[in-house]
Order: structure tokens, then sequence, then C-alpha cells
């Protein structure tokens, strides 16, 4: 499997575990993070993956999402949830 291919997959792992939180959320359980970090972090993610699938692999990629950043500071260690996002930003960024 390509690194591309790592990438795509481990960013729709984060997708789907993000929207799954956010149905845990409309429930009124209480989740990592509130619901509009999450919307931004699935925009985020989704556009990761828009790039990894329309971009030319000689063109460099943007280092401005960050998502591991905010994580590492404002969530709770050990959240399932936040490594799979930031396994997917790593990869992105490794792809």
């Amino acid at each position: 499997m390509s690194k591309r291919d790592v990438a795509l997959q481990r960013i729709n792992e984060a997708i789907i575990a993000i929207q799954e939180e956010l149905k845990r959320c409309e429930f009124g359980k209480e989740g990592v993070s509130n619901p509009h970090q999450l919307v931004v972090f699935l925009q985020e993610l989704r556009q990761m993956e828009s790039e990894l699938g329309n971009r030319d692999p000689a063109l460099p990629r943007k280092r401005t999402h960050g998502l591991g950043r905010v994580i590492a500071d404002s969530w709770p260690l050990g959240s399932v949830l936040g490594d799979l996002i930031v396994r997917a930003e790593i990869a992105y960024f490794n792809a």
C-alpha cells in the first residue's frame, strides 16, 4: 500500500470517528471536544482527503492544519479519537 493510500485510509477512519462522536453529542453525551471544534476538524480532514485525491504529487502540501497541536494542548491524554486524528494528519504530511 502506498503512503498516499495509507493517508487516505487513516483520514477516512478519522472522519468516520468524528461523525460518530458528533452523533453522540447530538444525544447529549459528553465527548472529548465541543461539537464546533469537531466540525472544524471534520472540514480540515475532508480538505486533506480532497488534496490527496486531486493534487499533483510533485506539488508541496500546505502545513497549515495543526490539528495535532490542538489535540495535544487541549484534549485528554489517551483519547482514541485524538489519536486517530493525529495519525491521519501525520500520514497526510508523509504521503
